[in-house]
This record gives C-alpha cells, structure tokens and sequence, in this order.
C-alpha cells in the first residue's frame, strides 16, 4: 500500500459548466467527494497520509467572487467535518502560506490541527495557498535564520512544510491534465503518477481503489 498518496484536485469548474450549475456548486460538489470517497478509499486501504491539493498560490490570480466563495466553502468543510475526523482518527495539518488567507479559515485550520494532534489512523494534509516552489524559497528563509548548516537532503526537509511526513509514494491528478501543477516537487522525486480522465466530482471510490491496486502492481526502482 502507498503511505502518502497526494492528489491533485482538478476539473470542478469543468464540472460545473457540463452539469449547468454554478462554479461554486461544482467546488462544492469536489468537496463533498474528496470527503466521502477520496477519503474513505485511503482509511479502508490503510494509507497513512494523504495530501490533497485545494488551492495554490497560482489560484488568487482567479475572480475575487470565486475566491471569496472557496474561502467561505472552505471554512464550512472544516466545521462540518473535523468532529467526524476526530471520531475516524484523522489528524489534520496545513500545508502552505499562512500570510495570505483569511484569518477566519487560518484560525480554523490551526484550532482542526489542534484538535486532532495525537489523532494516529491517517494523517490528511491539506495545501491551501500552497505551491511548491515557494515552499522550497520559505525552508531555505527558515534555515538561513536558523543558522543551521544544511549538508544532506534531511536538513533540507525539515524546514519544509511537510516536515515529518514520509515522501510521495502516489500522486493521483484528476480532470485529465497531465502535469503535477507546482506541487509537492521535492516530495515526489521518485512518486509514482496517475492522472484520471475523471473530473474530481465524478470520481468514485472504486476508482481510488484501483489506483492504488495499479501501485502495487508497479516496479519502483528508485535508480537502481
């Protein structure tokens, strides 16, 4: 089994517009997937981390209205389901910048990881004002200020966002694109990649379990 499946979360504005219903309706639609499907897969397969990919620092560069609406859908996935991440043994972390979203969903990020720190079952991370590159400029910010002298890979990843967490094992994009979008580049040197023809609305849980099958069947030889 993978330990950490990151996904790329694509295609709900597509969605959308197939389906003939608001942007905000498709995202909402993408999120309640991502809960009841996405999620559940990982549990029952026993993954240990999943890291899902809900708004980049490449995103503000969309409408203001769609923004505010993300934002306000985002505070509302987090009231409504920490709880039940509590009961299922979910720990919650916050991967990316924490300058630039709204203090509202900010403070809530940090009361879910609170609340669910010793949580152990699986660990869901979710990047939000996240981007790779960018991440990389913080943790070389964050050494420099340490004066810690950097002389391995490992000294590097512990001023990463992701600090702790194992590297990718699978990357999953849905939506049909084929590239990996500014995320997790460090982590997913050697991941395995899986892009789904499915918009995220339409995904299912049958389908997660077949990737991870097809992960298994795979040959990883980390250059060797």
């Amino acid at each position: 089994v993978p330990m950490h499946i990151a996904f790329i979360l694509d295609g709900n504005r597509r969605y959308a517009k197939k389906m003939g219903i608001p942007t905000l309706e498709g995202h909402r639609k993408g999120l309640i997937g991502v809960r009841d499907r996405i999620i559940e897969a990982c549990l029952e397969n026993d993954v240990s981390v999943l890291t899902l990919y809900t708004f980049s620092t490449e995103n503000w560069k969309r409408s203001k209205l769609e923004i505010s609406g993300l934002m306000l859908l985002f505070e509302e996935m987090i009231d409504e389901h920490v709880d039940k991440y509590m009961a299922k043994g979910i720990r919650m972390r916050h991967l990316g910048r924490k300058d630039r979203l709204p203090k509202n969903v900010i403070s809530k990020l940090q009361e879910a990881e609170e609340k669910t720190k010793d949580n152990t079952k699986m660990t869901v991370c979710i990047a939000m004002d996240y981007g790779s590159q960018d991440e990389i400029v913080r943790a070389i910010q964050r050494s420099v200020a340490s004066d810690q002298k950097i002389e391995s890979i490992e000294d590097v990843e512990m001023f990463l966002d992701t600090a702790g967490i194992p590297p990718v094992d699978l990357m999953i994009r849905t939506g049909g694109d084929q590239r990996i979008s500014n995320f997790l580049l460090w982590q997913s040197a050697y991941a395995e990649f899986k892009f789904l023809p499915q918009l995220l609305p339409e995904v299912t849980k049958e389908d997660v379990v077949a990737c991870i099958e097809e992960y298994r069947e795979r040959e990883r030889r980390f250059g060797q």
